[in-house]
């Protein structure tokens, strides 16, 4: 029997909110001895060639991916695999839509600071950022000019929903970013579902509607979902003939020890190997 292959499907660089390189990302792979490892930044996959190349190095699997922030009464997120990153194919152009109402939402943001007294600009958090501006560079910026003690005060005091300075972002309906998906040649799957604040017949009821619309997988096995959440997506996956994906949501340090293992069927729908 050949040995259980493992992945980790769900990883941030420092193209959107993560503080490592592309490159360090798949060294970390190496490291932990995955199979395959995907960078799925925010709103961009600009990262992918870097990663790809030093996992040819480090001998890693290195998949094309990215992470799609979409609302349906609550915040959805769908991550995508294996998508055609050619420069002027249909994905690109799309995402270059998505980035620039990034960029138009975190001047808002900035601005809305401003109004507070916040003395900044949006060149200055933008040479944080490698690609994809954030909240968190936001906040980085504002506790590196001590108006806060840390970013994560910015978040939670300015930055967060219901916060002064919170603007929400451009409402992608999930079935435009899985669709955004399907169109690029890629495979799309829900991200963290237990991070939705909904019942689980809810859930059930939203898993219903998203796989008519083309979702191919659930991220069963996240890094903060408890054990009987996982067997829950698991039921709601074989329900619905849709894969189990799994990932940390790595952005900085290690969060909770994790497997890693995915099944066969994960592997060749992603064509892991």
């Amino acid at each position: 029997m050949p040995p259980a292959l493992r992945a980790d499907l769900h990883t941030h660089s420092v193209h959107s909110d993560g503080f490592r390189t592309p490159s360090e990302l798949a060294v970390r792979a190496a490291k932990l001895k995955l199979d395959a490892v995907a960078l799925t930044d925010h709103d961009t996959a600009s990262g992918v060639a870097e990663m790809a190349e030093a996992g040819k190095n480090v001998g890693v699997q290195v998949l094309p991916g990215i992470e799609l922030s979409a609302y349906s009464d609550t915040e959805i997120h769908i991550l995508g695999y294996n998508m055609d990153l050619s420069p002027n194919g249909y994905f690109c152009a799309k995402i270059k839509e998505f980035g620039q109402a990034r960029i138009e939402r975190m001047r808002k943001i900035i601005e809305n600071l401003r109004g507070m007294g916040f003395l900044l600009d949006f060149e200055e958090v933008a040479a944080f950022a490698v690609t994809s501006v954030s909240r968190a560079h936001i906040a980085m910026l504002m506790a590196r000019k001590g108006y806060v003690p840390s970013a994560q005060d910015a978040m939670e005091l300015y930055l967060a929903e219901g916060r002064p300075a919170y603007v929400a972002f451009y409402r992608l309906p999930p079935e435009e970013a899985i669709a955004t998906v399907l169109k690029g040649g890629g495979v799309p799957v829900l991200a963290h579902p237990g991070r939705l604040h909904m019942r689980q017949t809810e859930i059930s009821l939203l898993l219903n509607g998203l796989r008519d619309a083309g979702l191919a997988g659930i991220e069963s096995g996240y890094f903060a979902h408890a054990n009987s959440q996982v067997r829950f997506f698991r039921s709601e996956a074989r329900r619905l003939g849709l894969i189990n994906t799994k990932g940390s949501d790595f952005h900085l340090n290690e969060k909770q020890p994790m497997d890693y293992i995915i099944d066969k069927k994960t592997a060749e729908v992603l064509g892991i190997r």
